[in-house]
């Protein structure tokens, strides 16, 4: 998946994840996210163990 890079007003970077997306790996608005920085240049997101503040 490709997703387009974009900045707030305040220049903290982001990115949107298309809902069918979110749908298909159960992931929810307000879930903590990692990123792992792979060897071979790639990134692998992940919902992490650590609870959402909604929770």
């Amino acid at each position: 998946m490709k997703v387009e890079i974009e900045r707030t007003e305040d220049g903290e970077v982001f990115f949107r994840i298309p809902d069918e997306y979110l749908a298909d790996l159960k992931w929810q608005y307000a879930d903590v996210i990692e990123c792992i920085y792979n060897n071979d240049g790639s990134r692998t997101l992940r919902k992490s163990l650590v609870a959402s503040p909604a929770d």
